[in-house]
């Protein structure tokens, strides 16, 4: 289990990557966020960049994670946002 601290408001990329880095540290099997819609946000998109790698701005649209999920055949950890 691994506790780390949630982001600021609208998760400045500064806090999505110390975010994404310390969840690249465990191997979670689900994700809880709890916090405000940035923490839940960054938590999220933290869990596609563990999956995923890669540039973020890569993700950025409708079904482009989805998309690159499928063709890797990986998934991406139940999340649980509070």
């Amino acid at each position: 289990m691994a506790i780390i601290r949630g982001a600021r408001s609208n998760y400045p990329r500064e806090d999505l990557f110390r975010i994404t880095e310390n969840l690249r540290g465990t191997d979670a099997d689900i994700i809880v966020s709890f916090g405000s819609n940035s923490t839940i946000d960054a938590a999220k998109t933290a869990e596609a960049l563990r999956a995923l790698s890669g540039d973020i701005d890569t993700y950025f649209g409708t079904g482009f994670v989805s998309e690159a999920l499928h063709k890797c055949s990986k998934s991406l950890a139940p999340h649980v946002g509070i």
